[in-house]
């Protein structure tokens, strides 16, 4: 037995030594500096960066990572909010989101987000898996507010700097607190796993082991930025150490970190403008987003207001290889990302030596650089999008590809499972 578990992981390190060289074999690296890549931890670098706008005041962004020798890639999906703006709001979830203390179980994190509207009147526009949990019960390990209102106390093994808690206080602001710190003045809270870092010093947390990961920071200004790594998904995201974890939301600006339940339960969803529900934006390492106690939601009292902003584009920014095309979407959105109807108008090139467009689709020229795509209604420019034409593009591995890898990198990280398991029973 111990023969063939010792043969099957040699294979399987040879098999994803290969994988592992796939993506680099169809892409380049192109970053847009949503990310201060000198703050990350060592050997770790930028590949590839985007953002989309979710609301007013809240950003999206998807930064993926990887080691110098391209054999530890990470995907990233983040979102940060401005809690300056006085339509947003942080609040807890839990089960059903209907305030019973008792009423502990378990939701999938769209579930929660559906209960907590039609229970709490809320508009979630963005949301990420909370604390950890009894899993068979659905009791939080930590603490739980919600609405001003205790729902479940501190462990009694409650231990500084593993259970330390994010909270909203009464005035709308965030912080992270650690256990037996004041609660008096919290409006909502969730304990996480462990605090990483602290007035911007990282506490010299050592687990090591690689897991998909959930965080919560705060910037110096009040920002608050939710993290979701996947994991257990090798060569496509092979997940973070909570090292890595700490410096990657360092480098994202925050001063305060709290690492929550990961593995599993990691899962973000957002809802971009334009928009009429949340999507998953994330990869649950299991393929699916598994039922969990408690999440944390980014909502908004905005409403639509029918009048036209700003355009929506499916991407922030486009990037395209020379005499190749690539489809512009967009929609229509008042001042606060509701959609709204598009005034009677036409999308085109800033300059034509770069490419042409038929229709929503640009077709490069052989010419690299960056060129504007405006949408012009009666002579004016109303928006406008840029399309970076480069050899050296964000990653253009088709979808297929993309999803091939991914699926055999989900069979191999289940399989090394399977075989920890066996070791251990074995041993």
């Amino acid at each position: 037995m111990s023969k063939f578990l010792k043969l099957g992981k040699k294979s399987i390190a040879v098999i994803l030594s290969v994988l592992m060289l796939f993506p680099f074999l169809f892409s380049g690296a192109f970053a847009a500096n949503l990310i201060d890549e000198a703050l990350l931890y060592p050997d770790g670098m930028v590949t590839e960066e985007k953002y989309y706008t979710v609301t007013k005041g809240v950003t999206e962004k998807y930064v993926v990572l990887n080691s110098t020798a391209k054999d530890n890639q990470i995907k990233n999906y983040i979102y940060e909010v401005d809690l300056k703006n006085e339509d947003l709001s942080i609040v807890a979830g839990y089960n059903k989101c209907d305030g019973n203390p008792t009423d502990f179980g378990m939701l999938t994190l769209p579930e929660q987000v559906n209960y907590a509207e039609s229970n709490r009147g809320n508009h979630v526009v963005a949301a990420v898996n909370g604390g950890c949990y009894n899993t068979r019960t659905g009791e939080p390990e930590g603490l739980l507010i919600m609405d001003r209102k205790m729902l479940h106390d501190y462990a009694e093994n409650a231990k500084d700097g593993l259970d330390s808690f994010f909270a909203i206080l009464n005035d709308g602001t965030a912080v992270i607190r650690r256990p037996g710190d004041r609660t008096d003045d919290v409006k909502e809270a969730i304990s996480g796993k462990y605090h990483l870092v602290e007035n911007g010093v990282f506490l010299n947390v050592s687990d090591n082991a690689v897991h998909p990961r959930t965080a919560v920071g705060i910037k110096a200004d009040g920002t608050v930025v939710f993290m979701v790594s996947d994991g257990r998904q090798s060569p496509d995201s092979c997940g973070m150490t909570l090292p890595q974890q700490a410096y990657t939301m360092m480098a994202l600006g925050c001063v305060d970190v709290l690492s929550l339940d990961g593995g599993g339960s990691s899962t973000m969803i957002t809802q971009r403008e334009a928009l009429s529900a949340t999507s998953i934006r994330n990869t649950p390492c299991y393929g699916f987003a598994r039922p969990i106690a408690t999440s944390l939601m980014v909502c908004t009292s905005a409403k639509p207001t029918n009048e036209f902003d700003h355009l929506a584009f499916n991407e922030a920014a486009y990037f395209v290889y020379p005499l190749h095309s690539v489809s512009v979407k967009y929609a229509g959105c008042d001042e606060n990302g509701f959609k709204a109807n598009v005034p009677a108008g036409k999308l085109v090139v800033e300059d034509e030596a770069y490419g042409t467009l038929i229709g929503s689709t640009f077709h490069a020229k052989e010419k690299e650089g960056t060129v504007n795509l405006n949408y012009v209604v009666n002579g004016e420019v109303v928006d406008s999008v840029s399309v970076t034409i480069t050899k050296d593009a964000d990653s253009f591995i088709e979808t297929g590809m993309k999803n091939y890898i991914r699926l055999i990198g989900n069979l191999i990280d289940m399989f090394l499972f399977l075989i920890k398991k066996l070791t251990s029973l074995f041993a």
